[in-house]
């Protein structure tokens, strides 16, 4: 119970900084960067991006979904996104230097630097031509409140 207290501000601040992100940044702004730029290079910025993106779900996936709302951010950025915020989170590996070693820790990042590339690209080799956009609005419908009452 002293979990959820404890972490409950933290979630609301969490909502209220994207929030106050996503209205700051332009709407189109993943989308346009991964135009203007090669598959490959869109892929690695977003891996990166997601690697430096701290906490846990409840800030990355409200992130991506209000960038990729509107306009509906490719499904390969998103699955990079999603590995390198997976791999790359930096307070792993300030875990990792500190409590093991840091010659593992290290090699674990130098190993692990090529995974959401790779993963991007895979993503985008099956599934180029679709985006995120459908999937939350069907969410959106799925909650929305309606008149049926228990």
């Amino acid at each position: 119970m002293s979990t959820g207290i404890n972490a409950f501000p933290v979630i609301v601040l969490c909502f209220i900084i994207i929030g106050q992100v996503t209205f700051l940044l332009p709407d189109n702004i993943m989308n346009k960067t991964a135009k203007e730029a090669s598959v490959i290079k869109g892929i690695a910025l977003s891996s990166f991006i997601g690697g430096l993106i701290f906490g846990g779900p409840f800030i990355i996936f409200p992130f991506i979904a209000s960038i990729g709302k509107k306009e509906g951010l490719p499904l390969y950025l998103f699955h990079s996104c999603i590995t390198g915020k997976s791999l790359y989170v930096p307070d792993r590996f300030l875990l990792e230097f500190s409590l093991i070693d840091p010659f593992v820790a290290i090699m674990r990042y130098v190993l692990a630097l090529p995974v959401p590339i790779m993963v991007g690209l895979l993503s985008y080799l099956f599934f180029k031509h679709q985006n995120i956009s459908p999937v939350l609005k069907q969410g959106d419908e799925n909650y929305a409140p309606s008149d049926h009452s228990i």
